[in-house]
């Protein structure tokens, strides 16, 4: 049965009022999710149009916007993201947004539309992590091009920096970790508060941000 014949079924009359009423047994899913993870944009538009409730969770709190991170259709993502109504700062049961998948799963275009339709950076994960912390523990230098390159402000994208993690660490502490990596280390250490007042001894270990840091407090 092909796609054609799937949305001719879907539109019988009485059919369609159920469409907002199905969910998979074992994981709660709707059918808009469905379609969006399987990358079937034609029935994506098809329930949109009808109205479906774009914000409708499975049983873990997943959303479509998350869902169709898994296909490689980004007009599926553009298409959710059009409309009004679509929340894209719902977290999961683990806190995790649909920001926070894109990132993991590198899904560099979906987080760029992400990020143009206001998803927000702050929220954090059952671990305390917003998305930028994920960005470093991730190494997604691509992801952190198109965040400092966006329309945010020194002082926003400096509380992301700053935030610490349920384990105190703060997106300059993660990127110490990625040593002999230097690139985040490199971008992160002029935006870290009291740069002057930090405890640089810590960075001895690693000469390379040892010298960085000095460099920034000697200015």
């Amino acid at each position: 049965m092909n796609s054609k014949e799937i949305l001719r079924i879907l539109s019988q009359k009485n059919i369609e009022p159920y469409l907002s009423q199905y969910c998979e047994q074992d994981t709660g899913r709707k059918l808009l999710s469905i379609a969006a993870e399987t990358g079937w944009y034609e029935g994506v538009l098809f329930l949109l149009n009808r109205d479906v409730n774009i914000n409708e969770t499975d049983r873990e709190n997943r959303t479509a916007p998350m869902d169709c991170l898994t296909s490689t259709n980004i007009h599926i993502m553009n298409a959710l993201v059009k409309k009004r109504e679509c929340n894209l700062d719902i977290q999961t049961l683990t806190g995790h947004t649909a920001a926070h998948y894109a990132v993991m799963m590198n899904k560099i275009s979906f987080f760029e539309t992400l990020i143009k339709s206001g998803a927000r950076l702050d929220l954090c994960n059952d671990k305390g992590e917003n998305v930028l912390h994920q960005i470093i523990e991730y190494k997604r230098k691509e992801c952190w091009k198109i965040l400092k390159h966006y329309s945010y402000d020194f002082i926003y994208l400096k509380y992301l920096i700053n935030s610490k993690t349920y384990e105190h660490k703060t997106c300059l502490t993660l990127a110490f970790e990625h040593r002999p990596n230097i690139y985040f280390f490199r971008e992160l250490v002029s935006y870290s508060d009291d740069i002057t007042l930090m405890d640089i001894e810590m960075y001895q270990s690693w000469s390379k941000a040892y010298k960085l840091i000095k460099k920034f407090i000697s200015l």
